[in-house]
């Protein structure tokens, strides 16, 4: 329902990776998901299997998780303050890739 809602293609791991490689989330997830691992193991686990594991990323997951953390990835880098019409944008992009 969501991607319905959202209208976005899903990505695959190249085009996933590319985003988060080009707006910067990569550093941010990567600083954050080892700390993730010792404050809540259940969420530890479902983030680290969802960015390595999927075989194919949906904009409403990848959304849901973004916001989740969104604080904390901010606290890292306050450059990482998206908006979602700016997400599907970058969204759009990965897709062509």
């Amino acid at each position: 329902i969501d991607r319905m809602y959202y209208g976005m293609p899903d990505l695959l791991s190249v085009q996933f990776y590319f985003l988060l490689a080009k707006s910067g989330l990569d550093i941010a997830i990567n600083t954050l998901l080892p700390p993730l691992k010792d404050e809540d193991l259940n969420k530890y686990a479902m983030y680290k299997a969802y960015l390595s594991g999927a075989r194919y990323y949906e904009f409403s997951k990848a959304l849901a998780m973004y916001t989740d953390i969104k604080d904390k990835i901010l606290l890292v880098d306050s450059t990482l303050d998206f908006t979602v019409e700016q997400l599907k944008d970058m969204w759009k992009e990965a897709s062509k890739v």
